[in-house]
C-alpha cells in the first residue's frame, strides 16, 4: 500500500487507514477512538507523521547542501 505525497499530517494518516478498514477487515465495525484496533492506527499514523518530518528535513538539508543555499 502506498500513500500519496498529499497524506502527510497525522490527521490525514488516521484518516486514510480508518478509510481502509472495510475494505481489508469488513468484520471490523467499531472505529472509535476507544477501539484497541483504532489506538493502534494512531500508534502507526504517529510514526507515520515522524517519519515525513525527518524525510522533509533530510531532503531539504541535501538541498542546502548540494545547492550551497
Amino acid at each position: 500500500m502506498s500513500l500519496a505525497r498529499s497524506l502527510r499530517t497525522y490527521d490525514e494518516l488516521i484518516e486514510h487507514f480508518k478509510k481502509k478498514i472495510p475494505e481489508l477487515n469488513p468484520n471490523w465495525t467499531n472505529v472509535s477512538d476507544d477501539d484497541l484496533g483504532i489506538v493502534v492506527v494512531k500508534l502507526i499514523a504517529i510514526l507515520g507523521d515522524e517519519l515525513n518530518f525527518r524525510y522533509d528535513m533530510m531532503t531539504l538539508e541535501s538541498y542546502h547542501i548540494v545547492t550551497g543555499k
